[in-house]
Formats: structure tokens, sequence, C-alpha cells
């Protein structure tokens, strides 16, 4: 491991001091939950100025590899999550597929009046009940994401009336088991800070940075299913997209 700051080179100082510390979490020398040295001991160890200290810890605080705690220190927090949104996937499922434990909270399961948004995107009448589904998500018994999916009750009215354990179960199997399947989606992402209750359930500060997806789910026949809302905490979730270039450009 390259423990030097090399004085001449064309990389800044804070640059080569966050590679070097980057590398002594990904190497295990401090692990997860683990405190993070003092701004004043990296300096003095590097030969480096506070300043530059603080600007390498930044962007590791923005990068999600650690985290500030006021009153506390730094600590060496859990990899970010991250979503591809080129494949269609349960929560429950990319969960595991990350070898970790998935788990939810019930929120909120009943029958409601669509808003205008829900009706348009459902493509329901002002008659039509909906579903809701809201949802604490979590994964290793840690709050990951906020989410909230509406229904048509006249499409699948299972949903509602069986006793499903939705704490465990996968509301993407469920809609399978009964016949329907999904085969396309359009999302929306957007950032936001969380409000007060959001920060309560997801265990973050007040005013902290959230990514919002929004989704509109469709069968075969191009008809929607549902319509999710899903609140993320940024310091666990990227957001991963795969672009290809599908014919080649001319002049």
């Amino acid at each position: 491991m390259n423990t030097i700051i090399k004085r001449n080179s064309p990389l800044t100082l804070s640059y080569q001091l966050k590679q070097i510390l980057e590398e002594m979490v990904s190497s295990g020398k401090y692990k997860i939950g683990d405190p993070f040295p003092t701004e004043r001991d990296i300096a003095e160890q590097f030969g480096v100025s506070r300043i530059t200290v603080r600007e390498a810890i930044g962007h590791l605080v923005y990068q999600g590899i650690l985290r500030r705690e006021q009153g506390r220190g730094t600590f060496v927090t859990q990899p970010k999550a991250y979503e591809k949104i080129n494949e269609l996937i349960s929560y429950t499922q990319d969960m595991r597929n990350r070898g970790m434990k998935p788990s939810s909270k019930v929120l909120a399961l009943k029958l409601e009046r669509p808003s205008w948004e829900v009706m348009n995107s459902l493509r329901l009448d002002e008659s039509d009940k909906v579903i809701k589904l809201a949802r604490l998500r979590l994964a290793d018994k840690e709050p990951m994401t906020i989410q909230t999916v509406y229904l048509s009750y006249n499409v699948c009215p299972e949903v509602y009336e069986k006793d499903f354990d939705w704490t465990t179960q996968s509301l993407n199997l469920v809609l399978k088991d009964l016949g329907f399947k999904v085969v396309s989606a359009v999302q929306r992402i957007s950032a936001d800070i969380a409000n007060d209750l959001e920060a309560e359930l997801l265990e973050i500060p007040s005013g902290s940075p959230l990514l919002i997806g929004e989704q509109i789910s469709y069968l075969g026949n191009d008809k929607p299913i549902e319509t999710l809302k899903s609140v993320y905490r940024a310091d666990r979730y990227d957001i991963v997209v795969n672009l290809n270039q599908e014919k080649e450009e001319k002049d």
C-alpha cells in the first residue's frame, strides 16, 4: 500500500491522501463501524495540513465510505448499495443478491380513493379504489428505503383481501403468483431532502439528502399494474445506469 504523499506529483495532496485513506479502509485495516483517525492524527502522520485532511475525508464521506457524527468523530460506514435501473428486480431479491437479509415494517395497508397522479398513472376512474401498501424496507435490520405502492383494487383485490405477511413477502412474487407478470417499467429519479418523518423512519438527520424513485410498472398488454415511490437514503444508495449506443453516429 502506497502511504507516501508525493509533493512533486501532478495530483493534488488531498487527492493523494484520499486514495491512501480509501485503501486503508478497503484493505481491511479499518472495519465497518470502526472509528477513523482524527484530522490531527492524519495530518501529523502524513505531514499535510488539516485543510488537506478535511478535503480528503470530505470526499470519502461523499462516497459513503466514511460518515461524520457530530460530537463523536468519523467512522467507517457500509459500502453503498446500488440499484441498476436497466433491469427489473424486486427489493427483496436485490438485497439477497448482495448477501443481505431483507425485511420490512408495514407502515400502511388500506383502501383509498386515488390522488389525481395515481389515477392518471394507473388509468383509473374517479370511482375506482386503490390499494396502498407503504413499507419501510430494511437490509440486515438497517433502514434503507421507504416504499409506497398503489395498485388498482379492481385488478388485484387479493393483495388487500388475502392475509399476506408483508414484513417478508415480495409484492412482485405475489403478483406473479396471482397471474400478473410485470414486463416493463418507467422510472424517474430525482433528489430531495428528508423531512422529519422520513428522517425518523430512515434513522438519519432531518434535511439529509434523499434519492427519490417514482416508477410505473406495466403488464405485457401495456396496462399499468402499479405505481411505486421509493425514498432512498442517499448515503446508502447509488443509482447505476448502463448506457449502450444502438446505432453508429454518422457525420
